[in-house]
């Protein structure tokens, strides 16, 4: 099975996340980042919807293909209010 790896830094500092990663098509899978902003599964190859929140910051969603190892990232901008 594929692995696929997932980054969430900040936009603008470029520092690493603390951020909820879910990732999903017909099952959910529910992740949290490490220290370094990383999480990392392995998955059956398919269409996925990734899709990252953090606290204080706008969440993102991506559409991707799984068909090999594959590493992505998230730039999260902060929350103006």
């Amino acid at each position: 099975m594929p692995k696929l790896k997932v980054k969430v830094i900040d936009k603008d500092t470029g520092e690493p996340l603390f951020a909820r990663v879910l990732i999903s098509d017909q099952v959910a899978y529910k992740l949290v980042t490490d220290e370094s902003g990383e999480a990392e599964v392995s998955l059956p190859e398919g269409k996925y919807t990734v899709e990252v929140r953090a606290t204080h910051y706008a969440p993102k969603k991506r559409e991707i293909v799984l068909d090999r190892d594959r590493e992505i990232t998230f730039e999260l901008e902060v929350l103006v209010i």
